[in-house]
């Protein structure tokens, strides 16, 4: 049985990738964290949860957005922009990639 989480990802930080409903996943995680008060957002220096280590951990240059759904760094590709507003990477308006 995995240990349970003892951290959660800051939703503030700005370089979140994640493809679904970004309101409704901020409301759960504020429901998850009142029903465990125990848990403390990461860091500003480490700010996204790794479930798979129980760690909060940063992601590099290489690989600078945090896809939330799949736990891991990852990048907008094929020559693709982050778009903060739209937690996506778009390429002439169209959802694009990523690595």
């Amino acid at each position: 049985m995995a240990d349970k989480p003892s951290a959660f990802t800051d939703m503030q930080a700005g370089n979140i990738f994640y493809t679904g409903n970004w309101t409704e996943l901020v409301r759960e995680v504020d429901e998850k964290k009142k029903a465990n008060p125990e848990l403390k957002a990461c860091s500003s220096d480490k700010p996204f949860f790794n479930a798979q280590t129980n760690s909060c951990i940063s992601c590099t240059s290489e690989f600078p957005l945090f896809d939330y759904k799949y736990n891991r760094c990852i990048g907008c590709s094929g020559g693709s922009q982050f778009n903060s507003d739209r937690k996506i990477c778009v390429l002439g308006g169209r959802v694009s990639a990523t690595v």
